[in-house]
C-alpha cells in the first residue's frame, strides 16, 4: 500500500511531523481501511521545495474520526504507523 502526504511549506511538514518522527510514530489521514502490520510505502511532498521524502513503515492500528479528534490529530480517521 502506498500513501501520499503534501505541504505547502517544509516549516509546516516539520512542525505537523517533527515530534511525531522522533518517537517514530506518525499519525497519517486515511479514507480506506488499513489493517494492522500492513506495510506502506509512505510519500511526503513539500510544495515549497519541491522535495520528496520516501518512508518505509507499517500500519499499527486504525484511528476513527471521534479518537483522532480526541487524541488531537485531526478531524479525519487515519492510520497510525511505525516509520
Amino acid at each position: 500500500m502506498e500513501l501520499s502526504r503534501t505541504f505547502q511549506t517544509r516549516a509546516q511538514a516539520l512542525e505537523v511531523y517533527r515530534s511525531q518522527l522522533c518517537r517514530q510514530l506518525l499519525f497519517i489521514e486515511v479514507f480506506e481501511a488499513v489493517r494492522p502490520d500492513t506495510p506502506i510505502k509512505l510519500t511526503l511532498r513539500i510544495s515549497e521545495t519541491n522535495s520528496v521524502i520516501k518512508l518505509a513503515a507499517k500500519a499499527i492500528k486504525m484511528i476513527r474520526k471521534p479518537e483522532a479528534i480526541e487524541l488531537g490529530y485531526g478531524t479525519r480517521a487515519g492510520v497510525i504507523l511505525d516509520v
